[in-house]
């Protein structure tokens, strides 16, 4: 049983690993591996830059435009996610780009914790160099100037992608000897990429075919759990938080659902219209 789980994990990992590769290709965007383009180029202005900021080590790339309706959000995740590992935060750096400027007026965005480089590509170069079609979009590049994991649009797995991609940036492959759970399959990596597309009611019901194929992981269930809150349903969205609390207290991410419960019961989140 153990050897058939652990093929059916190697088939699914290199399953991801071709369909992320064959979209690089596709559009053109560096793929894992890769040298990713200088942070230097043509039109890119400086508009923040702490004193501290690290100059080696892994680097966070989150691109952004101008009123991205996630905007704040990806800012807020990262920022706790920085927050509750001070190793993972002392080890990498983070820089904000902000592409695709309106023309005149003052852009709309979301305000930056001081220890983030923030960058504006006025000219879009950074943007059309890795291919952009969704922000916010997140790439982490290694110390090697390499890229590790690119994830294209806001979704409830976003911070925990991130997360994993920095422990392999920093601790290598052995970081991540614990194989995502075989119950966890394909329905829910087909729930994640639409997620990060921000297809929320698509997204869910790939993880409701997963749920009744069997138990779904404590990830898995936290990032349904966001899916309900995303689609204004609170309630099934505190009944999975309540029933993960008492054994993964201090599971990533959960507390920041908490919280954003919490803020719901006074600013009830608007249901959006289904995707077709």
């Amino acid at each position: 049983m153990m050897r058939l789980r652990s093929a059916r994990n190697h088939r699914e990992a290199l399953l991801a690993g071709m369909l992320a590769l064959l979209l690089a290709v596709a559009t053109g965007r560096p793929a894992v591996g890769d040298l990713v383009p200088p942070l230097d180029g043509a039109g890119i202005v400086v508009k923040a830059m702490p004193k501290d900021a690290p100059t080696t080590g892994p680097v966070v790339l989150v691109f952004l435009k101008p009123g991205d309706a996630h905007a704040a959000r990806i800012v807020e995740d990262l920022h706790a996610l920085r927050g509750r590992d001070e190793r993972l935060a002392r080890s990498s750096s983070v820089v904000a780009i902000i592409s695709r400027f309106p023309g005149g007026g003052a852009p709309a965005l979301p305000t930056f914790p001081k220890d983030w480089r923030v960058l504006h590509d006025t000219q879009d170069t950074l943007y059309t160099a890795y291919r952009i079609i969704a922000t916010p979009s997140v790439a982490v590049v290694g110390s090697d100037k390499r890229l590790v994991g690119f994830h294209p649009g806001y979704g409830p797995a976003l911070a925990a992608a991130i997360r994993r991609d920095l422990m392999l940036a920093i601790d290598g492959a052995g970081a991540l000897v614990t194989p995502t759970p075989s119950r966890d399959g394909m329905n829910v990596q087909m729930g994640r990429a639409l997620a990060r597309r921000g297809l929320w009611e698509r997204a869910l019901g790939y993880y409701r075919k997963a749920a009744e194929e069997g138990e779904l992981s404590a990830e898995a269930q936290l990032e349904m759990a966001t899916l309900h809150l995303e689609l204004g349903e609170r309630d099934d969205a505190l009944r999975l938080l309540e029933a993960l609390a008492p054994a993964h207290a201090n599971l990533p991410g959960i507390e920041d659902l908490r919280r954003r419960l919490t803020e719901s019961v006074e600013t009830p989140l608007p249901k959006p219209p289904p995707v077709p």
